[in-house]
């Protein structure tokens, strides 16, 4: 919704949407939201934000990724398949993948890491 409106706002109302009008409304939405996501990350308990890094990284609960945040494999598999049953996580077979791209670019860029 929130790319559809930054897109809109940037053509005008007989124009047609192009790859740069995409790429000016995606940076303006993930400008805007980043300080809110930040919040939001930000009180997240610690297992919580360890799985949503690891997850927005490599999109496994274990191995490096996991290893790198310090997430326990038990912490890892109860919040994964919690955040699954809330919507804020899909599974793919031993995989997960964040709904939001917005918050998993943010995590991505927030937290730049060899993972």
């Amino acid at each position: 919704m929130q790319l559809a409106d930054a897109a809109s706002r940037l053509v005008p109302s007989d124009g047609t949407a192009d790859d740069r009008t995409w790429e000016a409304a995606v940076s303006d939405v993930r400008g805007n939201t980043g300080g809110g996501l930040e919040r939001f990350y930000g009180s997240l308990p610690a297992g919580n934000q360890k799985t949503h890094r690891a997850i927005a990284s490599s999109g496994s609960i274990y191995g490096t990724a996991a290893s790198f945040v310090d997430l326990s494999p038990g912490t890892a598999c109860d919040l994964a398949h919690a955040l699954a049953g809330d919507g804020i996580l899909r599974r793919s077979g031993s995989r997960f993948k964040m709904i939001d791209p917005l918050q998993s670019h943010w995590l991505r860029q927030r937290f730049t890491t060899p993972l």
